[in-house]
């Protein structure tokens, strides 16, 4: 990529003002060998809604009231997420970009009154047999600090692709994890979720929609499922909340909505580290949905 072009917007912009560019880009032709645009997006000086946060803290059973909960701010800079992958330049459509991946290293608690900055850009793009896997990187500010920093992966699939016909990779072996908590999720997780984030996918809606998509059933929010693991992460570990951190998760097989899911844990050689993932069961098997390890950093 080209040295960064900063754009500083005098706010982050409203999903419905997105629209119109999300279906003007929905039949864009996909192009393997692609580059990204250099565009960077500021907005700074933004104020947090707290009636928002909690919605979302009830939502994701967040317990710190006096602490956002770092998927919380990811609903802030989601639609600049969506704005870069608007500009004319990106060389994709919306439809068939796949989260395949999230990590986030924060450095200092945030209080729901603070004001804080964001910066939003896309940050590599690397080709593969079956599309192309690039990545969004948001930074956090708070007077001129940084507070967070967060890595998005995405693959956008070639509009056409033959798939190999090879053995999935075992599930996670769960034995020696601590006692599993088992949560029932609603049909209706999806809008709850959008409304909170401003992220109206169809896929993740109505039934319907997520069918005109090419999927069987609407499924929940990658971003959900990792907020509500690390609130119950961090249930277990809550005098660590003031620390730095890093928390990184793989989504992997849809979760299917209605459902009920199972949340596992278990440290890794010292207490500063556990490893999470979430499954639910289908057909007497166990699907595992996302992984991930919880690091604190200062421990």
């Amino acid at each position: 990529m080209s040295q960064q072009r900063d754009h500083y917007l005098p706010t982050v912009p409203q999903f419905a003002y997105l629209i119109p560019a999300i279906l003007c880009k929905a039949n864009k032709v996909f192009i393997k060998e692609s580059i990204l645009p250099s565009e960077r997006y500021w907005v700074e000086a933004i104020t947090l809604d707290l009636h928002k946060i909690k919605a979302f803290n009830q939502l994701t059973a967040w317990h710190h009231s006096d602490i956002v909960h770092p998927g919380f701010l990811h609903t802030v800079a989601f639609p600049l997420q969506l704005k870069l992958m608007l500009h004319k330049d990106f060389p994709f459509s919306m439809m068939g970009i796949v989260h395949i991946a999230n990590m986030i290293e924060q450095y200092q608690t945030i209080a729901p009154t603070s004001q804080i900055e964001v910066c939003c850009q896309l940050a590599e793009i690397r080709q593969l047999k079956i599309g192309c896997l690039f990545s969004i990187e948001t930074e956090f500010f708070i007077k001129q600090q940084r507070v967070l920093r967060a890595k998005h992966q995405y693959l956008r699939r070639a509009d056409k692709v033959t798939k190999p016909r090879t053995k999935l990779a075992p599930e996670t072996d769960w034995q020696g994890a601590n006692a599993a908590q088992h949560w029932p999720l609603p049909s209706s997780l999806g809008w709850q979720y959008a409304k909170c984030s401003q992220d109206y996918n169809p896929i993740h809606l109505h039934p319907l929609s997520a069918k005109l998509l090419g999927f069987k059933q609407h499924i929940a929010h990658g971003m959900w499922m990792k907020s509500r693991a690390f609130s119950a992460l961090c249930d277990a570990h809550p005098a660590k909340l003031q620390g730095a951190l890093s928390c990184d998760v793989e989504f992997k097989k849809p979760l299917f909505l209605p459902n009920s899911i199972t949340f596992q844990q278990r440290a890794i050689s010292t207490e500063s580290v556990t490893e999470f993932c979430i499954s639910s069961e289908l057909n007497q098997q166990t699907v595992e949905h996302m992984s991930g390890r919880l690091e604190f950093l200062d421990h």
